[in-house]
This record gives structure tokens, sequence and C-alpha cells, in this order.
């Protein structure tokens, strides 16, 4: 069985339930469906949360709760930030040319595009905050 699945524009990803692998089909125009699987760094003990969007995905690392993301990088949507990649994460999600994750802390963070202001907070959930 599987544990989650995610679509993207032309692709969708699942992770198996029985060993948190990921399996990616579809359109692998920009390599959205290209696992990393020979890198033990990367793979670790599989996955613990997939995202999908445009032609890119994302996953939460089960290991280390570190997010790795591949496909288009037009936008820089694929480069999490340095300081913030290697671990803590409790979810990702992704759009098309940028992404977003939240740390176990609640601390969410947002990379790639930015032309719309999808990755600031509207000011009222700002004061909120």
């Amino acid at each position: 069985g599987w544990s989650a699945i995610e679509t993207g524009s032309f692709h969708t990803c699942a992770i198996r339930a029985n060993d948190n692998s990921m399996l990616c089909w579809g359109a692998d125009v920009d390599g959205q469906t290209s696992v990393p699987t020979d890198n033990v760094e990367i793979l670790g003990d599989g996955w613990s949360s997939v995202a999908c969007g445009g032609n890119l995905t994302c996953g939460v690392r089960a290991m280390d709760s570190g997010i790795y993301c591949w496909g288009l990088n037009d936008d820089g949507q694929t480069n999490v930030p340095a300081l913030e990649a290697s671990d803590n994460w409790s979810s990702v999600s992704v759009g098309h040319n940028h992404s977003c994750g939240i740390k176990m802390n609640g601390d969410r963070i947002c990379w790639g595009q930015n032309k719309f202001g999808q990755q600031n907070l509207p000011i009222s959930v700002i004061a909120i905050e």
C-alpha cells in the first residue's frame, strides 16, 4: 500500500507504506520524477512526506526531517535555504514556481519566485502572529 500521494502539473509521486520509498511517474521534462536513489545521505530511511507542483517535487526525509527538492529550478524553487534545509521540517508544499515548508517549531519558510507575493503572509495575518 501507499502512505502518501501528490500530483504536479504532469506527474505524480507516492510513498510506499512498507518501506517509505518514493515512486514518481509521468512527465519528467525537468527531472521532477527522478527521485534520488543513489545517494544514501539523501535517501536515508526513505521519505515521510512528498509535495509536487509544476515541474518539481520536494520530500521530507524520514531519517532527519530534512527537505530535498528536485526538478525545474528556474526561480530557485528547489533551492531550500541552506541554513534551513538540514532538519526539523514537519511539512512541505510546492506551487508552480515556489515552495514553502513548516519547521517543527512552527516557523514558515518559503523560497523560489515571489513575483506575486506568494511567499509573504498578508499584513493582517502577520499582526496576529
